[in-house]
């Protein structure tokens, strides 16, 4: 079952470049989400499953890795069906390359969050780089076509930092150890500590390069503000968390070293840089895209800073991941009815959307007061447990800089994402009412966040204890 998720995509992907079909193209990918997303819940929650002899050795479906798979079937699912309004009016070459490009990105998610091995963990987040920077350059704008190059660029110096410090991580072995994750957490107390503090150096700037962490992160304002809606959601969302469970990995090897007081210097400057860096920027963006790609960092440093904390705010941090998956992509895909509307990315230039498209509109309002962790949601639950665990550590310094700068943010975010919805719309505004699926995944992934934020579960609850079991046990 597991080669599913990894051979499927694939051939899916061929398949749609050798028939050159508008209409296998444009519906394959919904159709594949919702069968992908049924095995995965089959591969986490079923104690039944079919490998070839050795595939388990390279790649498994652990409660941690089952979790970021369950949030990226879903983001799938959300994108592909926003993606037949993206494809409708494109000729079938456009299609089969867009289809193509989106299924060898999930096939290589899949693939890097099942992996039990740092290199093919390396070799699959590259695979990334290679199929996301020919989504960003879908438009064949020229604006598309320098942020595809940018992302190539940033992205491969990060990939080629994180290669070096996994060559760190090997001489840091004392035996001849094989970069399976298990077996670097058995002899991690034996590991050279100073060639280990290389690799962790290397591997987090080139893991946070593809995470989106300040100062490594400029690739990802251009990507989000260029890419269609359906990618920029599942660039926030599936991408982002693979290069999280890699750093969470990395860190928990740091920590059975005993040198978690290094690692957790580095992930405490990067978050702080990462929350400082979307305050500032946030206040001066004019492209609602641009701003929410902005909101991702800042994000991204909350997830850092939960791995600095360690203790109580690593349960924070998965939640705090699933949250934000959530209600970005509802966010981004609801920028895809916003621009098919007002033609433009621009903020000034749309106003009364409540007026033009209402549901838009309330999703728009319901998902920004989400997105900065405003209560009932999932965000507010898991950046107060942060806080919590802050206090314990008496960081109160820490404490006092996040609530400034976080409150910045909210300030920046809300004068730009909120002026959409109000004033008077353009005469020349289509009304037309769009079908229900550009806004029922929207609808599900925003509920699902308040949800969780009003009422978590008891099997919830355990099904993220046992995740993080993975990684602390």
């Amino acid at each position: 079952m597991y080669e599913l998720l990894i051979y499927f995509p694939l051939l899916l992907a061929l398949m749609s470049i050798v028939l050159r079909n508008k209409g296998f193209s444009v519906y394959v990918l919904p159709v594949w989400s919702i069968v992908q997303t049924v095995i995965i819940f089959f591969l986490v929650f079923s104690k039944f499953n079919f490998l070839y002899h050795g595939t388990e050795k390279y790649f498994a479906v652990d409660n941690l890795s089952g979790l970021f798979l369950i949030i990226t079937g879903f983001l799938f699912i959300g994108s592909s069906f926003h993606s037949i309004d993206a494809l409708k009016e494109r000729n079938k070459r456009d299609s089969s390359f867009y289809t193509f490009n989106l299924l060898v990105f999930v096939f290589a998610v899949n693939a890097l969050l099942m992996s039990k091995h740092l290199g093919l963990m390396w070799v699959f987040i590259e695979a990334t780089t290679l199929s996301g920077a020919m989504l960003i350059y879908f438009e064949k704008k020229h604006s598309s076509i320098e942020a595809a190059w940018k992302y190539i660029f940033i992205c491969s110096i990060g990939v080629a930092f994180a290669f070096i410090g996994i060559i760190f991580l090997s001489a840091a072995s004392t035996h001849s150890v094989d970069l399976f994750f298990y077996e670097m957490n058995h002899n991690a107390p034996l590991m050279n500590k100073t060639w280990l503090k290389f690799g962790y150096t290397f591997a987090l700037i080139g893991f946070g390069t593809k995470m989106g962490l300040a100062p490594v992160h400029s690739w990802l304002p251009d990507a989000h503000s260029e890419a269609v809606w359906p990618v920029s959601a599942m660039l926030s969302g599936a991408l982002l968390n693979g290069a999280f469970l890699a750093i969470m990995k990395l860190t928990r090897i740091t920590e059975l070293a005993g040198i978690r007081s290094f690692s957790s210097t580095l992930l405490l400057v990067m978050g702080v840089l990462s929350v400082l860096t979307a305050a500032v920027f946030v206040q001066k963006t004019k492209n609602y895209k641009r701003l929410l790609a902005y909101s991702s960092i800042e994000n991204m440093g909350i997830l850092s800073l939960c791995l600095y904390a360690g203790g109580g705010a690593l349960f924070a941090a998965l939640i705090h991941a699933l949250g934000h998956s959530l209600t970005k992509a509802s966010l981004f895909l609801t920028t895809g009815n916003i621009y098919r509307r007002y033609h433009s990315k621009e903020i000034f230039n749309v106003s009364g959307l409540i007026s033009t498209d209402r549901m838009s509109a309330i999703i728009w309002i319901v998902s920004f007061f989400c997105i900065i962790a405003s209560p009932p949601g999932l965000l507010f639950v898991s950046e107060i447990l942060l806080f919590k665990e802050l206090v314990q550590k008496e960081s109160y310094g820490l404490i006092i800089l996040l609530f400034v700068l976080l409150a910045a943010v909210v300030y920046g975010a809300a004068f730009g994402l909120l002026k959409i919805c109000v004033g008077e719309a353009p005469l020349n505004i289509d009304k037309t009412r769009f079908p229900l699926r550009n806004y029922i995944p929207q609808i599900i992934f925003v509920s699902a966040v308040i949800i969780l934020g009003i009422y978590m579960p008891v099997s919830f609850k355990s099904f993220i204890d046992s995740a993080l079991e993975v990684i602390t046990k």
